[in-house]
Order: structure tokens, then sequence, then C-alpha cells
């Protein structure tokens, strides 16, 4: 008994400090988390049904939503947050979030999808926007587009 009321309060614990970080940020940070949540369960649903190019037709031909609030880099790293807590996503789907949100904020940006051949296989996906590779933290280097 004792061990699972230490479990208990572990658990309050480690939820009370992921409340607070949530709350200490700013709105717009705050929405963008739970766009990316959203997005990355609708990517989730529709990669296995759509092929790839239809998918990143659709998410270039949406229109932008508003004025570019939050970097990119700092939006990757939302994403990544979101994606981190959601079971089975996969740099693919945190990608196509990321390329939604970039895009609404009318921010350039293209998915990326690059093959390390080196050891066995591997595949990683990122989105390249200002100059810059965003969303994963992969030796992006290894990997051939």
């Amino acid at each position: 008994m004792l061990q699972f009321s230490y479990l208990v309060e572990e658990t309050a614990t480690h939820l009370k400090t992921h409340l607070r970080t949530y709350f200490s940020l700013p709105s717009a940070e705050r929405v963008a988390l739970h766009r990316a949540w959203v997005l990355i369960l609708i990517s989730k649903s529709l990669v296995p049904v759509m092929s790839l190019p239809r998918l990143t037709s659709m998410i270039e031909r949406s229109k932008p939503a508003g004025a570019q609030t939050i970097s990119p880099r700092r939006l990757a790293e939302l994403v990544d947050i979101a994606g981190h807590r959601t079971f089975g996503s996969t740099c693919l789907h945190r990608a196509l979030a990321l390329l939604v949100l970039l895009r609404r904020q009318s921010s350039p940006a293209r998915l990326a999808i690059g093959v390390n051949q080196t050891s066995g296989f591997a595949a990683h996906a990122w989105v390249e926007a200002d100059d810059s590779a965003e969303g994963g933290y992969a030796r992006l280097w290894e990997y051939q587009l």
C-alpha cells in the first residue's frame, strides 16, 4: 500500500509541474499547442488512407489564417511537445502538423523526407522553413532527400 501511495503522490507532483508550465505559456502558444495536438491526431488518421502528395497538396492549398506570431523554431518545439504526448505519433505526423501551422501563419515551408541507408534503412521527416530544418532532433545530415 505504501508503494501505491508513493506512486500517486509522484504522479500528482508530475502533473502539477506540467500544469504550471502549461499555464505559464503565453495564450498564443497554448492555442498553438492545442492545434498541434489536434493536427497530429488528424494526420495519424489521414496518413494511412491518403497519399502523401495529396495530403501535402491539400496543405499547400489551404488559406493562411493571419500574420506570423510564433517563430518557426518555437512552433516546432510546441509540435514536438504535443507529439511526444500523443501515443504512436511519428516524425511524419509531427512534420505535417508543423507544416499546417506554418502555412496558417503565411510562413514559407516545405516538407522534407530523407532516407539513411548507411546501417540498414531509416527514414525521417522534417519541415524546412526560414533556411533551417525544424521538427525533430535527428542528425539530419545523415539523411538523403
